[in-house]
């Protein structure tokens, strides 16, 4: 018997993009920038999506939330979620 089913996926800036609050597009070749990271969150939403429908806890925690500012808050909704 599993005791515990929890997941954390960490998402760094540079490729998760959406969802952090620090992300800002390249001026450069914006159109594929845009498209890519749109493509980075539809399959990040997919995967999340099925580890939920197989009962895993899923965290999802940004690269920019870890720092030392923060780091009391993303330990306490680890221990709160996972």
């Amino acid at each position: 018997m599993v005791r515990y089913i929890s997941l954390l996926l960490f998402i760094g800036l540079a490729w998760g993009h959406n969802g952090c609050k620090n992300s800002t597009i390249p001026k450069t070749n914006k159109k594929f920038w845009v498209e890519k990271f749109q493509k980075n969150k539809n399959r990040d939403k997919k995967n999340k999506d099925e580890l939920i429908k197989l009962n895993w806890k899923v965290l999802v925690i940004w690269e920019c939330e870890i720092n030392k500012k923060e780091l009391e808050t993303l330990v306490t909704n680890i221990k709160d979620n996972c």
